[in-house]
């Protein structure tokens, strides 16, 4: 069952198509999460060299068993 909460997510790398990031609410931070880099780039304002390191508040399914099933949403720098 899905259980979304309010979590950090830390941006760890990122490519042209896919940003990976890690969640503190899932998996205790240690699994990345692929998200759309254009997507990032379209609700933060930020280049894609600025999206390297960046922290951002997002709602994510933390009871998720698999990083497809996390669907982070609702970002906020």
């Amino acid at each position: 069952m899905a259980e979304y909460q309010l979590t950090l997510a830390r941006i760890v790398r990122v490519g042209q198509v896919t940003t990976h990031v890690t969640l503190d609410g899932w998996a205790q931070g240690q699994i990345t999460v692929p998200v759309d880099t254009s997507s990032l780039m379209e609700i933060s304002g930020l280049t894609q060299r600025q999206l390297s390191g960046a922290r951002f508040d997002v709602t994510a399914n933390t009871a998720a068993v698999v990083e497809t099933d996390v669907n982070p949403h609702s970002w906020r720098l």
